[in-house]
Parts: structure tokens; sequence; C-alpha cells
């Protein structure tokens, strides 16, 4: 007669994962929010859904979305739950994009999405339209840099559109922007482009000529001060001017050097003012009244 060894329960292979860990994996890539519909696209059934919503597992943000246990989302976290709660295809866009996207930090609390039809979210600003471009930014779908500035044109007023615009150009974010004429915002935003640096298109001796015209003393070119070529002096004033373009000023080791040049001439007693392309060209009133002032 056999011996019968103890018993073994078979584990079953393949299980398929539980509500919880449904929840856990969708909470951990989303900053922490979910929506009704990923849940049961996954074969959570709805009365594990409201089992969960009604003993706090699931926190409603939205309709339909939730957070995972617990209703202290971040910024990121309810930036994401506003583009869940607007459906598939959504994006924060507008002045949410341009907070997101650190180029006016006054902006960084609104929740505004763009999306391709017709919904209402309590607190979230929704614009429907037809076609966008998308990126991700730290996992949340968002326009893209060009597009969000495209349409912030028409949202917003000249004066904080050529900020974020200046902005874009220091964090290097700017891209070719596509303006739509018939958009409420295609004069703004023609005209706010049109004020951004063009010099790369400009020969520099045009820059110096429009430059000479607005001095009300002629300037000695190209002197040589503390062993650096200027590009105007006044030896008698002990004033110098650079006129700065994008196109040469950008790198970062030309911004090192312009001011450890600045730094030289200053020490030896010298007044160092840098014009740009944009005061010379569109503020030259600026440039005029400066120059008087210093040299009498």
């Amino acid at each position: 007669m056999g011996v019968c060894g103890p018993t073994v329960a078979m584990r079953p292979q393949n299980r398929s994962p539980r509500p919880d860990e449904h929840i856990s994996r969708l909470a951990a890539a989303q900053h922490g929010v979910l929506t009704w519909w990923q849940l049961r696209e996954r074969g959570v059934g709805e009365g594990a859904i409201k089992r969960r919503a009604k003993i706090g597992r699931l926190v409603r943000v939205y309709r339909g979305v939730y957070a995972a246990g617990h209703s202290e989302l971040t910024l990121d976290g309810r930036r994401m739950a506003a583009v869940l709660a607007c459906g598939p295809d959504s994006a924060l866009s507008h002045r949410a994009a341009t907070g997101a996207y650190a180029l006016r930090p006054a902006w960084r609390e609104w929740l505004e999405v763009s999306c391709n039809r017709d919904v209402r979210v309590p607190g979230v600003i929704i614009h429907r339209v037809k076609t966008m471009e998308v990126t991700t930014l730290r996992g949340i779908p968002i326009t893209t840099v060009a597009r969000t500035l495209a349409d912030l044109a028409d949202v917003t007023n000249p004066r904080i559109l050529r900020q974020v615009l200046d902005q874009a150009e220091i964090l290097r974010l700017d891209a070719p922007i596509e303006i739509k004429n018939g958009r409420r915002g295609a004069g703004r935003l023609k005209e706010a482009l049109a004020q951004l640096d063009p010099l790369p298109h400009v020969p520099r001796s045009e820059l110096e000529r429009r430059f000479l015209d607005l001095c009300p003393v002629p300037p000695v070119i190209g002197l040589v001060v503390e062993g650096y070529e200027t590009d105007f002096a006044w030896p008698a004033q002990r004033l110098v001017v650079e006129t700065d373009g994008w196109g040469t000023h950008s790198t970062k080791m030309a911004f090192g050097e312009d001011r450890r040049r600045d730094v030289m001439m200053r020490l030896a007693g010298w007044t160092v003012l840098r014009f740009t392309y944009r005061d010379v060209i569109h503020d030259p009133a600026y440039v005029t009244s400066t120059l008087a002032r210093l040299l009498g």
C-alpha cells in the first residue's frame, strides 16, 4: 500500500489582476487619477467600482474621474484629471498649457482643455476644436508649444502675448507657429511675432546704420577699450554702446563673454549700454532719449 504525501494546492497560472491592482497601476501612471471607463475596459465591474467609491478607495474628482484613495491631488494630478474628464483625445491647452510649460507662472493653477466634443466640466475652461497638435508633458496630454502660443493669441491681450513669446524664446521652446487667418487672435499673433528679434535675417551693417541715425553726437566706431573692440564709443563721456542681436548674442558663450567685457569696462570707468534690435527698430525714441541724457 502506497503512502500519500500532503496535498499541495496548485496556484492558477496567469491570474487576472484584481480591481485594486488595476487602480494602483493606473493611478501610478496618471498622477494619482483614473477613470471609470479605464477600469471598465480592464474588466473591473461596475459593482466593484461603486463599492470602492463608497468606502473611499476611489474619491470622485469629476464625473467618471477618481483619485486613488484620497482627494489631495498635486497640480499635475488636477491637470490630468481635467484632461481625463473631457474624454479621449483631449489635451491641456491655452493658459493652462502656458502655465504648465512655465511660460507664465501666474497661470499655473488654470485648468483649460481642448477637445473635439461638447462637454462641460465644473471649474474647467473647455475649447471645442476640430484639430490640434498634441504632445505629453510629465505624462499629461498637452498641446505643443507652437499650438499653445497660437491658441493663446485668441484669449489674451497683446502685452501678455509678447511676454509669453519672449519667455518661450528664452527657454528655447519656440517652434514654427502656424498663423491661420480667420482666427480671433491672428492679428495679435502676427504683430507680436513681428516684434521678436529678426536679426538673423538682417545684415549687421543695417542695424549699425539704423543706430547711427539715432545718435545725437557721432560716435567712434570700433574703438578698443580694455582690450575689447566696441561697437560705438564716445571717449569724452567714457560711454560705450553695444548693439545686440539675437543671432550673435544668443549662445551661452556669447552671453558670458558680453558680461565679462562689460565688467572690465565698468571697472575702468566706462558706462556700458546695450540696445537690442528691437530697441533700435521698434522703440527709437527710447534709444534717442537715453543717448541724449548721457551725451548732454
